[in-house]
């Protein structure tokens, strides 16, 4: 198969474009962001169809992610030769998919019924996701993964079903392995020992914080404990002092009555002095 030429009425950051291939290596040495993977893209698509329709996400959502935004359909055709005879490949896409058209046709315009809509596998017995990783490499994916559909056609087995069956049990055997051991999936066993690793360093953590807890709380008694001896030595001190303050009074106490007594002993000598200044005493004596 040889791809002619190929006109983009409106892709991506392309419009009204024209591009002529010859049958020789057809380079394109652009800067970044000049349309490379977008013209890979166009080329996939035209081939192919859109992709990602339930997408929520506009670069998964090819739909979404090429069409204009001024609105309006958008797309192209491709001129290529198939056992030579020449093709021309015409789509648009709309904004729903009701709205896309497909045509093939002859060179001299005629409807041609050749190939149906799904004119990339039948040109190139490979699906879509094949197409991409072996037609499509970007400097972004240069790890060259194969599908069971690329397999068989580089080993030329495409026609045996059996050996297809069988390889894409292998392949399914070994992705169900890697899924058993994926540290993405919750069922893998990698993630289930991260998820034990979390687990374990929860632990610690509460573990340590206990500890921090622990010592606080040590501190705390000691320093209760301290206050408590403050608080003994105050307490000491008090009642000493309601001792004293006792002793005080009891001494208090006795001052007063021997005062009180001293007054009465000076009141009865000044009685007595005027008893015996009036004779009272001599007469008491006489008698």
């Amino acid at each position: 198969m040889i791809i002619k030429s190929c006109h983009i009425a409106q892709f991506g950051k392309w419009k009204e474009k024209d591009f002529d291939f010859s049958e020789n290596l057809n380079p394109f040495l652009w800067e970044n962001g000049e349309g490379k993977t977008t013209l890979m893209h166009f080329f996939h698509i035209l081939f192919y169809g859109l992709s990602g329709e339930r997408k929520q996400d506009v670069s998964e959502n090819e739909r979404k992610h090429y069409m204009p935004f001024q609105g309006g359909s958008f797309g192209g055709n491709i001129h290529f030769q198939k056992n030579g005879k020449n093709y021309i490949l015409e789509r648009s896409f709309g904004l729903r998919k009701a709205e896309d058209s497909f045509r093939l046709l002859e060179e001299s315009g005629k409807d041609s019924h050749d190939f149906t809509e799904n004119i990339g596998e039948e040109l190139f017995s490979l699906d879509s996701e094949a197409f991409q990783r072996v037609c499509m490499i970007s400097h972004e994916d240069l790890s060259l993964r194969f599908n069971s559909t690329v397999h068989a056609k580089l080993g030329n087995v495409s026609e045996d079903d059996e050996d297809m069956k069988k390889f894409q049990k292998v392949q399914d055997t070994l992705k169900d392995a890697i899924n058993a051991l994926s540290p993405n999936r919750r069922t893998g066993a990698i993630f289930k020992k991260k998820m034990e690793e979390e687990s374990l360093s929860i632990g610690l953590l509460e573990k340590k914080k206990e500890e921090e807890r622990a010592l606080y709380l040590e501190d705390e008694v000691l320093h209760l404990e301290e206050e408590s001896r403050k608080k003994e030595k105050e307490e000491e001190q008090l009642e000493e002092e309601v001792r004293k303050g006792i002793l005080e009074k009891e001494s208090l106490g006795k001052r007063v009555e021997y005062k009180k007594l001293s007054e009465e002993l000076e009141k009865a000598r000044f009685r007595y002095e005027n008893a015996k200044k009036s004779g009272t005493i001599r007469s008491v004596l006489r008698a």
